[in-house]
């Protein structure tokens, strides 16, 4: 007897799947990082624990999402990558007019980014609020912002303070911000944050004044939104053995894991990415 095809379905994770912070990888809310067009057609098989046909690997329950770097915040459980520049992170800040210049700021808005510095080990966080009246002719006004970014690597420093006393640094991994600008916008970059690297960094953001949106700027310059008051930036240092597509990890699929410092679709050198995704070049 002919077996018959598996069926294919849609993958649509509901909000059940995050009951905690604590539990969004470890419980369902893993799945919810496969991008759209990456969870198309999932095998309806994918998850027994049996090898089937559309399915590269399939370890049932053990199956799992471990992304290079997973952002957090309430519902939203997504990867992100780097944002990847040549410049180094303090030339990309491009601090003048008391101001930060990334080309990301925006008229009442805070935004978050990982910043990589390519074919240079680690990376950046970058915090900033608001936008810079002399350069742009959008007037910010008078503006207010207080976060604490805890859970920061050994090692992380503070690489670029715009104003002095607005951040300090703890040796517990603690760093608190309290910003107060006027016109301009204001901000900080914590340089050294490993990668690949194992690490939860968790930003509580308390907007006091004139900001009306915070968000995180993706690899790909896109901005995603985000909700008061607290984000989290998971790192993962080793990729799953299988993923929750049942799709097996490996360099060159155009999808960052864990341990991959890049992965830009094929394992050639010499084009910005290195042929073990180990570094970038």
């Amino acid at each position: 007897m002919m077996r018959p095809t598996p069926r294919l379905r849609l993958f649509s994770w509901s909000t059940a799947c995050f009951g905690g912070i604590a539990f969004a990888v470890a419980a369902c809310g893993a799945r919810s990082g496969l991008q759209a067009e990456e969870r198309d057609l999932v095998p309806e098989t994918c998850g027994n624990g049996a090898v089937e046909a559309a399915e590269e690997c399939d370890l049932g329950e053990a199956n799992e999402d471990r992304p290079a770097i997973l952002l957090i915040n309430q519902q939203l459980s997504t990867p992100v990558t780097p944002l990847t520049r040549k410049a180094t992170a303090a030339a990309f800040y491009d601090y003048s007019s008391e101001s930060a210049h990334t080309g990301f700021e925006a008229l009442h808005a805070s935004r978050l980014l990982l910043y990589q510095e390519a074919a240079a080990p680690g990376l950046s966080l970058f915090t900033f609020h608001g936008i810079d009246l002399d350069s742009t002719g959008q007037d910010e006004g008078d503006g207010a912002v207080q976060q604490t970014i805890s859970g920061l690597p050994s090692g992380v420093f503070i690489a670029l303070g715009d104003e002095p006393n607005e951040l300090s640094l703890s040796s517990g991994g603690t760093a608190i911000g309290d910003w107060s600008y006027h016109h301009n916008a204001d901000g900080a970059v914590l340089g050294g944050v490993p990668f690949p690297g194992s690490w939860q960094i968790v930003v509580d953001s308390n907007v006091i004044a004139s900001l009306t949106s915070w968000g995180y700027v993706d690899g790909d310059g896109t901005t995603i939104s985000l909700s008061l008051p607290t984000a989290i930036l998971q790192a993962f240092a080793e990729p799953s053995a299988c993923r929750t597509d049942c799709t097996a990890p490996r360099c060159g699929d155009d999808r960052l894991d864990g341990g991959e410092v890049c992965d830009d679709g094929n394992e050639a050198p010499g084009d910005g990415c290195a042929g073990d995704c180990k570094s970038t070049d």
